[in-house]
């Protein structure tokens, strides 16, 4: 995970935000990336199932919940970026409505903090289904609660797409991670990059 380093390098704060659809990666990542920075920089993880936990907000179809969470995360990410010896946050959740990602983004703006975008995402409907159907093994756990195709479907309707941020921020990196097949591009001040 020694390529994520260069995501902290510049001196400045960073916030890593993730956006994606259930099953697609995002925690399993989040938490690679923090074991992996946590070595070379004071690093944060700002989880949604660890918030649904902590509030006992555990119904995922609830809209309200929802935005319960969300407000909760702007408040910790406000909090994290206030203090000097944090370097880089990280943000899992989906992040899929765009107002979201907009508070977030000022928030990273005004404290000078640079923001990444990690898209996960996979390629088929089988991989979907068999991580899915994998989660239901593990019951016990928030994250893995999220193994029906009602509540990814809901999730997917719902998306505002991350394209729409780019038209307002050009400047915008986003890294999109097919954590089916282990492709990588990044997309770049209009140019795409991939690995």
């Amino acid at each position: 995970m020694a390529e994520y380093a260069d995501l902290t390098q510049t001196g400045e704060k960073s916030v890593i935000m993730f956006y994606g659809l259930p099953a697609t990666g995002k925690t399993t990542v989040s938490r690679k990336i923090r074991d992996s920075l946590e070595t070379e920089t004071n690093v944060d993880l700002i989880s949604t199932f660890r918030i649904r936990e902590e509030l006992d907000l555990t119904d995922l179809h609830s809209a309200e919940q929802r935005e319960t969470v969300y407000r909760e995360v702007t408040r910790r990410l406000e909090y994290y970026l206030a203090r000097k010896e944090v370097r880089c946050i990280i943000l899992d959740g989906n992040f899929n409505k765009k107002k979201r990602r907009v508070v977030s983004y000022t928030l990273a703006e005004n404290r000078a903090a640079q923001v990444y975008i990690i898209e996960c995402k996979i390629s088929s409907k089988e991989e979907l289904e068999r991580r899915l159907e994998e989660r239901k093994k593990h019951p016990e756990l928030l994250e893995h609660k999220a193994t029906g195709m009602d509540l990814y479907e809901m999730i997917k309707n719902s998306t505002d797409l991350i394209e729409e941020d780019l038209k307002e921020r050009p400047n915008l990196v986003i890294v999109t991670i097919n954590t089916e097949t282990n492709e990588l591009n990044v997309r770049s001040n209009g140019t795409l990059y991939s690995y």
